[in-house]
């Protein structure tokens, strides 16, 4: 018998997705990292805690449009697989994505509650805003009177539910998709 070849230290290792895209998932961890780099040293400028850090992750911003790419991947991927409904995938788009951002809703909308000034002035949201934002219905808010959103970073999931729908349009109309 030939002698075995020694295992290299990555051998045992056995990946969460294993043969699923593990470049990409390391890619969406990056990304993430960059993002949150992004957003915690512009706050710490702002506040006056992190001037010697400068601008030194002024591009994690690029975080989100890898991500919107890398959606728009896995999005393809999904849609190629046979038999696949619409119910299906809406309801599997939605337990991916609604649990954790109600969570975050919530908790945002308590904090908010009890001190109203934390979003920069008091502020205060009817029922239907409340509504709309936990349904991630996109809100106009340009006109100036209206109340800013409860998660500011919410824009991307609308892009994200928009996009869901196209893609439950392709599904449900094949012969539209390259319109879609």
């Amino acid at each position: 018998t030939p002698p075995r070849s020694r295992p290299t230290p990555m051998s045992d290792v056995r990946w969460p997705d294993a043969g699923r895209y593990i470049g990409l998932q390391i890619g969406r961890g990056l990304a993430a990292l960059l993002v949150v780099l992004h957003h915690t040293v512009g706050r710490a400028n702002v506040a006056g805690f992190g001037p010697g850090l400068g601008s030194g992750f002024g591009f994690g911003f690029l975080g989100v449009d890898f991500f919107f790419v890398l959606s728009g991947f896995i999005i393809a991927y999904t849609l190629s697989k046979p038999n696949l409904g619409v119910g299906d995938f809406l309801w599997r788009r939605a337990l991916r994505l609604l649990p954790v951002f109600w969570l975050v809703f919530v908790v945002s909308g308590l904090a908010v509650w009890i001190k109203p000034s934390l979003l920069g002035h008091p502020v205060h949201y009817s029922t239907v805003e409340l509504i709309k934002a936990a349904l991630l219905v996109r809100q106009d808010i340009s006109d100036g009177r209206s109340n800013p959103p409860i998660i500011g970073v919410a824009w991307t999931l609308h892009h994200e539910v928009l996009f869901y729908a196209l893609a439950a349009l392709w599904l449900w109309l094949p012969r539209w998709g390259l319109v879609v």
